[in-house]
């Protein structure tokens, strides 16, 4: 397992999180070329308990081992069968951890549906879990080639909601060239542009809305065969 420091979008937090004493099963992968084995690693939890991070640290340098270290620091998380997987690895920004940031994640008995299924599950796009590495493709959501499909989250009353993270597929030919973002109170964005990285979210700031419903469309396909996506964060940010 490898991966690189993880640029925060807000400042790392203090680390006086209980040490996780226990391990179900680690999910193995091929790191990529700009990674180098890391050592020293703890599983700890955020001090409100509600997310789970992995810590080590890494050589900037693969060939000489033992020097050069960086902290590297990446979510994970348990999936209902029991075994765990990592958010990473990645160098781009991610959300904060629980409680260290305005920025909290919306999470409730929310429901997905899509207009058109080719492979995957809608309900993976709430798992938590993004496609770091080839392993993650088994928990994507695709929609039939060529098809200018839809995803639907529903949520469980009016909320608050300040952004968006959208992480696209692993396979480049899932991104469509522009996505349409529509809210239940009528507002849209249009024009939206994935990240070309897919441990890299495509993340969405606007003015505050209280929507009962996000959904998430293929505005041009461009050069992709389908619309695919791995994961959507919803996030309200607290203040007037």
């Amino acid at each position: 397992m490898a991966t690189v420091p993880i640029p925060w979008v807000t400042p790392l937090p203090r680390p006086p999180w209980d040490l996780l004493k226990s391990m179900k099963a680690i999910p193995s992968f091929s790191p990529p070329t700009w990674s180098a084995v890391p050592a020293t690693t703890a599983f700890f939890y955020t001090a409100d308990g509600r997310e789970l991070f992995n810590a080590y640290h890494t050589h900037t340098v693969a060939v000489i081992a033992g020097g050069n270290r960086k902290l590297a620091i990446y979510r994970r998380g348990w999936r209902d069968d029991g075994t765990v997987y990592m958010n990473g690895p990645t160098y781009t920004m991610q959300p904060a951890p629980s409680g260290e940031s305005a920025m909290q994640k919306v999470e409730g008995d929310f429901k997905v549906t899509a207009s058109a299924t080719a492979s995957g599950d809608p309900v993976y796009l709430l798992d938590g879990e993004f496609s770091g590495t080839k392993a993650g493709r088994t928990r994507e959501w695709k929609a039939p080639a060529g098809e200018k499909a839809s995803v639907t989250i529903v949520l469980d009353s009016p909320r608050r909601v300040d952004c968006l993270f959208i992480y696209c597929c692993f396979d480049d030919s899932a991104a469509p060239s522009a996505l349409t973002v529509r809210f239940s109170d009528g507002s849209v964005i249009t024009g939206v542009a994935l990240s070309e990285d897919s441990a890299e979210a495509t993340i969405l700031y606007f003015d505050p809305k209280f929507a009962e419903s996000v959904t998430i469309e293929a505005e041009k396909l461009g050069s992709a065969s389908c619309f695919g996506l791995a994961e959507v964060s919803i996030f309200s940010i607290d203040g007037p």
